[in-house]
């Protein structure tokens, strides 16, 4: 992964702009009056409606993204405003206990510990652990426990979250309108926003070009990640460090919808560790004799700086696993075998010895040594510019130290 630095103030400007002046943005007015609404639902909109709020969510840093989404995963969803306290608490230890079948055994087990081959009072155990569901879902003291009835309740509890998430997420998502963001008719969209950024290979890979084309026969962009998914999370569907410009190998191929606040990742936005971790070619037979290793003799790997915390550590690893990067990256062996050739022959000794052979106007300096010599940049504030200019520029570094 490559950072990009931080968005700069006249894109983030335009962006919050486009917001304002927006449909989603009159409809929170609209929405925090709305009385066929609960009361609870609009009082969040009251909240939503705070200019500094929208702002966070509109154009926040990385980190301040966190911030809201523990926030809303407190207010939203643990204070019961979507779904009440009851029911997430059960859907809670659904969850983590692996399914209806698994809590089934679990608590069938501890009745069983409790009270022996006591079969009423088991029952009674039973009785005393689910009597909240029971009023909850009209289910009567006398109905015979069993695995059947138990499967139908936590049914009932899946599809009484899923409706009540489901219609106030389509509230937010018609707030902040993904959809009419990549619309094409707007004076701001997504085609526009990727255009000013100017990032021209996917930040996740450094893989694979992502040029912006807009023209009256066609157009094409980056596909833009929603860094913490938008079906989780939908305040955050056009929050500008949500959107990280991608191609479709990182971000659907193999990112996918996964929940990157559950499992934390490098942020490209964020400059935390991504210089603290660097390719280098491990080699896997000691008896290598040539100058230069046939691709069966090496792999491409890692090293990792002795000052990342276990927090990073977390982080790059993560990301390492999902993107594939090292299996990946281990494709390119040809590219890394053609390096060591051209740093064995064109060394800074034989450059030097060019250089002094024929003169200061050669043209013999470090831009010939990149785009001539190594075919790339290979300095980390260019890594942005060209597929595998970071994987080129490590290599290269490591193999002239």
């Amino acid at each position: 992964m490559i950072y990009l630095g931080e968005i700069p103030k006249e894109i983030l400007d335009k962006h919050w702009e486009y917001f304002e002046n927006s449909i989603g943005y009159k409809k929170i007015e609209e929405y925090k009056n709305q009385n066929i609404l609960p009361s609870k639902q609009r009082a969040l909109f009251r909240i939503i409606s705070n200019h500094e709020l929208l702002k966070k969510i509109i154009i926040g840093k990385p980190s301040e993204i966190r911030e809201l989404i523990d926030q809303y995963n407190e207010v939203v969803i643990n204070k019961g405003i979507i779904i009440s306290n009851e029911v997430f608490s059960f859907y809670k230890d659904f969850i983590v206990t692996g399914g209806w079948n698994s809590i089934w055994l679990k608590i069938n087990r501890e009745a069983w510990l409790s009270h022996k081959k006591n079969i009423k009072a088991r029952m009674i155990y039973l009785d005393k652990r689910f009597s909240s569901m029971e009023m909850l879902y009209g289910l009567g003291k006398n109905d015979r426990l069993n695995i059947g009835v138990l499967k139908s309740r936590f049914n009932n509890i899946n599809n009484n979250i899923s409706s009540n998430l489901e219609s106030w997420n389509d509230l937010l998502k018609s707030i902040f309108d993904y959809s009419k963001f990549i619309e094409i008719n707007d004076n701001w969209n997504a085609y526009k926003y990727t255009t000013d950024l100017g990032i021209t290979v996917c930040p996740y890979c450094n893989r694979n070009y992502i040029h912006t084309l807009e023209t009256d026969s066609g157009r094409t962009r980056a596909e833009l990640d929603h860094f913490y998914p938008k079906s989780l999370y939908p305040f955050l569907s056009i929050s500008i460090y949500n959107l990280i410009p991608s191609c479709h190998i990182c971000n659907s191929n193999l990112k996918g919808s996964k929940n990157f606040f559950e499992e934390q990742h490098m942020h490209p936005f964020e400059n935390l560790n991504q210089s603290k971790i660097t390719f280098k070619l491990h080699y896997t037979d000691l008896k290598i004799e040539t100058v230069i290793p046939n691709t069966n003799q090496f792999e491409i790997d890692f090293d990792f700086s002795p000052s990342l915390k276990n927090s990073e550590m977390t982080m790059i690893n993560n990301s390492l696993k999902t993107f594939k990067t090292k299996e990946l990256y281990n494709n390119h062996k040809d590219i890394a075998q053609e390096l060591i050739y051209k740093a064995y022959y064109y060394n800074r000794t034989k450059i030097e010895e060019l250089q002094s052979i024929l003169g200061d106007n050669s043209g013999i300096d470090e831009n010939f040594i990149e785009r001539i010599v190594y075919g790339n940049y290979i300095h980390e504030n260019n890594f942005g510019k060209r597929p595998l200019a970071k994987f080129t520029g490590e290599i290269i570094s490591n193999l002239e130290n």
